[in-house]
């Protein structure tokens, strides 16, 4: 969703489709809650900001529940799920740090 144009049609499109009091599930990130542990707190708040604006949506994951009530779902619950990566070639990977950095 974070890299759709009109995420409220795809989301329409999936309500659509599912079956009478059947599921809609969404995961999505909100690259504004990443978080770089550097000790160079201003490139560190550069890049955080980079990645929410190199995507379309970079705070889809905030905005799922207003979109989803928006659809007319009911019964709509939001569970943020927290992580850390230890490993710099994994986040890098994941989340383009070196690519946004530069």
């Amino acid at each position: 969703m974070h890299h759709l144009e009109e995420p409220a049609q795809a989301l329409a499109e999936m309500v659509r489709v599912t079956r009478h009091n059947g599921w809609v599930v969404v995961m999505e990130p909100d690259f504004d809650a990443c978080f770089v542990d550097s000790p160079r707190r201003e490139l560190s708040r550069k890049i955080q900001h980079l990645l929410t604006d190199t995507v379309r949506n970079g705070q889809m994951g905030r905005q799922l529940w207003a979109l989803f009530l928006d659809a007319g779902l009911q019964d709509v619950t939001s569970e943020p799920i927290g992580g850390a990566f230890t490993d710099l070639a994994t986040a890098d990977r994941l989340l383009w740090l070196e690519r946004t950095a530069r």
